[in-house]
């Protein structure tokens, strides 16, 4: 084989081989999964503060990978959370919702995962507790045949 007929319609070879990884490309691309979970969103906060509106319970997580890497994620293992502990002030917030990917990554990395929504708005407020002393009151008169020797209550002090 010589050079001559190697270079001879180089310009068609060229356009084949590029059109040859762009199909590549898309085939292998068309080969990925993507697998919606819904996993139950936990919250973090600190002892000062806590939310005053309604959290999300639940946000969905999205697995894109191939099939045979999806199926090696434990989603029993999949965790999501909102950190809200190192704020220290009263207002409103968009907070990132987290992936903890550690169990993941032990198992592959060939696997993308995605949230939605991936903020959550809170409102954040000051807690303010106060401890109660739990009273019994009794009215009217004890059934006939029955007699009030005592009261007991149990705990004598509640915090709100």
């Amino acid at each position: 084989m010589t050079i001559s007929r190697i270079l001879n319609n180089w310009h068609i070879k060229v356009i084949c081989l590029i059109l040859a990884m762009i199909f590549v490309f898309f085939t292998r691309a068309n080969s990925l999964k993507v697998e919606p979970v819904v996993v139950f969103l936990e919250t973090l906060t600190n002892s000062r503060y806590t939310f005053t509106q309604d959290v999300p319970k639940r946000v969905t997580l999205s697995l894109k990978g191939e099939e045979s890497e999806i199926a090696k994620v434990p989603v029993d293992s999949l965790r999501a959370y909102i950190d809200a502990s190192k704020i220290n002030s009263d207002g409103e917030f968009e907070l990132p919702v987290i992936i903890d990917q550690s169990d993941i990554l032990l198992n592959t990395q060939k696997v993308q995962i995605t949230v939605n929504p991936p903020t959550i708005h809170v409102t954040i407020e000051e807690k303010v507790t106060k401890y109660l002393r739990v009273e019994s009151v009794i009215t009217g008169i004890p059934a006939h045949g029955y007699e009030l020797t005592g009261r007991f209550i149990n705990p004598g002090v509640m915090s709100v």
